[in-house]
Parts: C-alpha cells; sequence; structure tokens
C-alpha cells in the first residue's frame, strides 16, 4: 500500500512543469538616460529659383500658417495640442437611450464617414458631442427645457414602481 505523500507527490507529477522563462526579470531596473530635446532643423533645399519676386506680408503670413498648421511629426516633434482639444481631453462615460431612427442615423454618419475618401474615423460619441456643441451655442437651457416640455411622456423621472 502506498500512503497519502506518495500519492501527493504522483498527482504532481503528472501535471505539466512551467518551464523557466525565457527573459528573466532583472535583479536592478535599467536607467534610461533622459531623450535630448530635438531641435527643428530647415530642410535642405535644391537650389534657389531664379527671378523669383519677393512674398508680400499676407504671403509670408500665409506661408507661416501653413507651416504652423502641418503636422510636426514629419520633423520629429510632436504636434502641440489645441487649447479645445486640451480643455474636452478627459471624457466623461454616459448612458444615452436613442430611438430606433435616431440610432439608425448615427449608424448611417458613421458608415459615411468610412466610406468616403479621405476615410474618417466617426464614432457615435463624436456625433453626440458635435450636435450639443451645436445645441449648445443655438439655444440656452431654458430654452431646450421649453422645447422638451411638451415632448414628455412620463411626468416623473425614474424607474416605475409597482
Amino acid at each position: 500500500m502506498t500512503d497519502g505523500l506518495s500519492q501527493l507527490a504522483a498527482r504532481g507529477r503528472r501535471t505539466r512543469e512551467i518551464p523557466p522563462p525565457r527573459n528573466p526579470a532583472r535583479s536592478a531596473p535599467v536607467q534610461l538616460t533622459s531623450v535630448p530635446e530635438l531641435t527643428t532643423q530647415e530642410e535642405p533645399t535644391a537650389a534657389p529659383a531664379p527671378a523669383v519676386e519677393a512674398p508680400t506680408a499676407e504671403q509670408a503670413e500665409a506661408a507661416e500658417t501653413t507651416e504652423a498648421a502641418r503636422p510636426a511629426t514629419r520633423r520629429g516633434l510632436k504636434p502641440a495640442p489645441e487649447p479645445k482639444a486640451r480643455a474636452k481631453a478627459e471624457l466623461k462615460v454616459v448612458t444615452v437611450y436613442l430611438e430606433q431612427d435616431d440610432d439608425d442615423f448615427l449608424e448611417t454618419i458613421t458608415h459615411t464617414g468610412r466610406t468616403s475618401q479621405p476615410k474618417t474615423a466617426v464614432s457615435r460619441s463624436a456625433v453626440v458631442r458635435l450636435a450639443l456643441e451645436c445645441l449648445h451655442t443655438q439655444m440656452s437651457p431654458e430654452q431646450i427645457v421649453d422645447e422638451l416640455r411638451p415632448r414628455g411622456d412620463t411626468p416623473g423621472t425614474g424607474r416605475k414602481h409597482r
């Protein structure tokens, strides 16, 4: 007869052993050196064009704005986020209940964004945020409440009690 300890040992040997990791963890973490800030370098030009008129002040301003609007990723820099985009960076998760027609309309918009040229990733949330921004500029909260008051189906809020 075998005892219980030998049975436990035999059971442990029946299962597959986990092999040691191929890349074991380091005992001391690696200290990364700081990355020097990249400076913008002017792109080399071929040869100056002969007999070119000097740009006017308006043309120079337009060139500066287009240079600033050009993505900086080609030059090795991260593009500066716009102030409006920074202010709305943190989004809050909310639940919105839509009727089937409204949901179908949102799906049509996202499909149009996917099939248009150039393709644009348009999410339903982005469409709702755009609609809220437009509504915010066009109507006050009181006007919105006055508009929705006759449409109300139920007089109270919350779930219906039995």
